[in-house]
């Protein structure tokens, strides 16, 4: 035949209507903005971030040299102290309730657990700082974090 076929089947083009709203385009999250690019800078914050003793000495020597290094020590002291006081607290209640003789047991197998959990959560907090600190990402701990940039400004 010639060029016209009219069994053949064309696909129609789907034809976009200009007065038809647009899809508002999906706002993708940023990764956290650069905080530091010096690398010594990076590997000492990634230090304060592992110790609280470190941190306390970073925070001391390195007051306002390096804002990376004064907040990541920040992060990590506050942390350390919420840490001690879970645990002392629970070793205090631990050692006033285990007198008491069917209560006793249960809140020390309690409060134990509850020390665990402070630890886990401690050790997994230490990490998300050490990571965000190696890559010079200002990171800021989610709740703890927030109370303790609260009190730093003062």
């Amino acid at each position: 035949m010639g060029p016209y076929d009219p069994y053949e089947t064309y696909e129609q083009q789907e034809q976009i209507d200009p007065t038809a709203a647009q899809p508002q385009p999906v706002e993708e999250e940023t990764p956290n903005p650069v905080l530091s690019v010096s690398r010594v800078t990076n590997l000492t914050a990634t230090l304060a971030a592992l110790s609280g003793i470190l941190a306390a000495f970073f925070f001391h020597a390195d007051n306002k040299k390096s804002y990376a290094i004064h907040r990541y020590s920040v992060q990590s002291i506050g942390m350390m102290v919420m840490y001690l006081i879970i645990v002392v607290a629970c070793f205090a209640v631990t050692l006033l309730l285990q007198w008491i003789p069917v209560l006793g047991p249960f809140v020390r197998v309690v409060l134990t657990i509850v020390q665990w959990a402070a630890s886990a959560i401690l050790l997994v907090g230490k990490q998300q700082l050490m990571l965000h600190a190696y890559r010079g990402e200002n990171y800021v701990l989610p709740y703890i974090g927030k109370i303790i940039m609260k009190y730093e400004k003062m």
